[in-house]
């Protein structure tokens, strides 16, 4: 038989989940060895949709902190498990490579690029919440602003234009945190 649901759609339960993560670095603990920093930014970059159109810019700013560039297409899921377990501030725009921060340890934190108006999807802060890591937010703006319907579906393909000045505040207030 199949199990049943464990919480909301789009919410975790905390309890399920943390022990999920758990067991992910107790059954790969011998080979969580790939360590590329604390400092990570994951770029949909090779990705088809919903992409950053001013990431040359956002990069030159990550780069200044000494932020890694990675593409998880790049890696293995073991190796990304063991990159999210060694880093300590993750940086991503909305979407499924976000969801790496379930390897990640207790108290580390992400920043979520989001697009502008987009109140549909939560899941990202959901789960930070249940994971115990700090949530981070900067939403982006809009590349098809004048699109009259925006649902939840819309926000999962349209582009993002990133405001750099308060990209860069943002990640001093989560290194400072």
């Amino acid at each position: 038989s199949m199990p049943g649901q464990t919480a909301d759609t789009g919410n975790y339960n905390e309890q399920l989940i943390k022990k999920t993560r758990n067991h992910y670095h107790n059954y790969y603990k011998k080979i969580l060895t790939l360590n590329l920093g604390e400092l990570i930014y994951i770029s949909r970059k090779k990705a088809e949709r919903r992409k950053i159109i001013n990431e040359n810019e956002l990069i030159m700013c990550l780069k200044q902190y000494q932020f890694k560039i990675l593409y998880w297409e790049d890696y293995t899921f073991e190796e990304q498990i063991s990159i999210a377990f060694h880093s300590k501030y993750l940086i991503g725009l909305h979407g499924a490579n976000l969801t790496n921060m379930m390897f990640m340890q207790e108290n580390s934190s992400i920043l979520e690029i989001k697009i502008e108006g987009d109140y549909y999807n939560s899941c990202y802060y959901a789960l930070a919440s249940a994971l115990n890591l700090n949530y981070f937010y900067q939403f982006a703006k809009d590349t098809n602003p004048n699109q009259i319907e925006k649902d939840e579906y819309y926000f999962q393909n349209t582009d993002a234009y990133v405001n750099i000045k308060e990209f860069e505040n943002n990640i001093k207030l989560m290194i400072a945190y």
